[in-house]
């Protein structure tokens, strides 16, 4: 791959990048389907969410158009998510 390809897709990354939110909450357990289920069904995520299981609750991260999180936020607050954070994407490379 030419010097110029590589140079593209990394501003191509940071470019595409400022169209999504990067966003962590916690979750019960028993809850993990079905809040993953409802993201994927309702485009409410970039491609599925990502799941750091642990004993009782469980860390979901998930990529979302930055227009679609204020409806994110409702729906996963109606599943009692806590410690909701949301950051900036630098790049993201598809």
């Amino acid at each position: 791959m030419v010097k110029a390809q590589l140079i593209y897709k990394q501003l191509f990354g940071a470019i595409t990048a400022k169209n999504y939110f990067d966003v962590k909450f916690n979750l019960a357990n028993d809850k993990i389907s079905d809040v993953s289920e409802y993201l994927v069904e309702n485009k409410l995520c970039a491609d599925e969410p990502t799941v750091t299981e642990c004993s009782s609750f469980s860390q979901i991260n998930v990529l979302i158009p930055k227009a679609k999180f204020p409806e994110m936020i409702e729906a996963i607050k109606g599943f009692n998510a806590t410690s909701i954070i949301r950051n900036d994407l630098k790049q993201l490379i598809k």
